[in-house]
């Protein structure tokens, strides 16, 4: 059974979500522009992950809520008698 965690509005400071530039299968023009590499220099972000701020907390991992949501469609999907 899959744990989810809401983050809002109790944290302050969020963390980064957690997904890959990988696993968002962005193309390589995209995740390696000198616009996304000096935004996420900038804001101190990880150019290597998902730029967004965590809302949820998904098996253990920081999720926006976009990843997120994806995240609890594949589980619903998964559900055993859905």
């Amino acid at each position: 059974m899959s744990r989810i965690t809401d983050l809002s509005p109790r944290h302050l400071q969020r963390p980064q979500c957690d997904v890959t530039v990988d696993e968002m299968d962005m193309p390589y023009h995209i995740r390696n522009n000198q616009y996304r590499l000096d935004t996420c220099a900038r804001s101190g972000l990880d150019p290597s992950r998902c730029k967004k701020t965590s809302k949820y907390i998904i098996d253990g991992r920081y999720l926006c809520a976009f990843h997120a949501g994806i995240k609890a469609i594949d589980i619903l999907m998964k559900e055993p008698g859905s």
